[in-house]
């Protein structure tokens, strides 16, 4: 992290970021909390350690996403279509639907995205 902000630096007239967003993937449930206590620990003391105190301190924002959940989605009322065949389907939640209340951890400032259309309409 430290060669980072150095490289950033001297790319950036002199200038460190105000804003830094960190994207983790591939970590599983059980290892969140080590992310939060040692992983973004560690961060912040080297942004601590390279930049210092300065007036307009940086930001530090770190996103992990988890793809493999076990969470489903549904309609409270069963959602149907009618396929090319003229069988009637469930459907899931529309793609860009996102849930970020009521059953989200409020600890983890966490939400869940369907990024995609459901594979159960075609």
């Amino acid at each position: 992290m430290g060669e980072l902000l150095l490289q950033y630096k001297k790319q950036n007239g002199g200038r460190f970021p105000t804003a830094i967003f960190i994207f983790r993937d591939g970590v599983s449930e059980g290892q969140l909390d080590k992310l939060r206590t040692i992983e973004l620990k560690a961060i912040e003391a080297a942004v601590s350690k390279v930049i210092g105190p300065t007036k307009t301190p940086t930001k530090l924002s770190l996103i992990c996403v988890q793809k493999r959940h076990h969470t489903r989605f549904a309609y409270a009322e069963a959602k149907l279509v009618t396929d090319r065949f003229g069988n009637q389907k469930a459907v899931n939640v529309p793609k860009g639907t996102v849930v970020d209340s009521m059953i989200v951890d409020p600890d983890n400032e966490e939400f869940y995205l369907a990024s995609h259309d459901s594979p159960l309409v075609r």
